[in-house]
């Protein structure tokens, strides 16, 4: 399994970025007194049959976090190797996070699993975009299972 951290934090006068790269590298591109800009790129070819993608995303209470991923995500062929990608996010007391994916294109042959957390504090907020495409040009796509769950204040919000 290969983990990419990120993290912010309140600290006076900067917030606090901790990044942890796995197959998925996080790259800041702004930090500011409460909020950051980070980039994810690609390590490599992903997915491949066998790979598991962990993401954690900690928002700090009154923080702003914005992804932007640089290329879109395609599970290749996987010989019917099981690939998984699974995002775990937790944003505090008045934090917020923007994630506006690019596309996740499921080849045909591939065979993946996807998960998505998301834990919600009582005022906090995320906004998210996934756009899930089967195939390639000329391809009729390979098999997913897509799951997302969301709490707010600990209680299902969104399943």
């Amino acid at each position: 399994m290969s983990r990419t951290t990120i993290r912010i934090d309140r600290a006076p006068g900067r917030a606090r970025l901790s990044l942890r790269a796995g197959l998925l590298v996080p790259r800041t591109i702004t930090v500011g007194p409460d909020h950051a800009r980070v980039a994810l790129v690609a390590a490599g070819a992903l997915l491949l049959g066998g790979d598991a993608v962990t993401v954690d995303i900690h928002v700090d209470a009154g923080c702003t976090l914005e992804l932007q991923d640089i290329g879109g995500t395609v599970a290749y062929d996987a010989d019917d190797r099981l690939s998984r990608w699974d995002a775990r996010i937790t944003v505090a007391e008045g934090g917020t996070l923007i994630w506006d994916t690019c596309p996740f294109v499921v080849a045909t042959g591939a065979r993946v699993h996807r998960d998505t957390r998301i834990e919600l504090a009582a005022d906090a907020a995320a906004s998210l975009r996934e756009t899930l495409v089967l195939g390639r040009h000329g391809e009729t796509g390979g098999a997913i299972r897509s799951r997302t769950a969301v709490t707010l204040d600990r209680r299902p919000l969104f399943v």
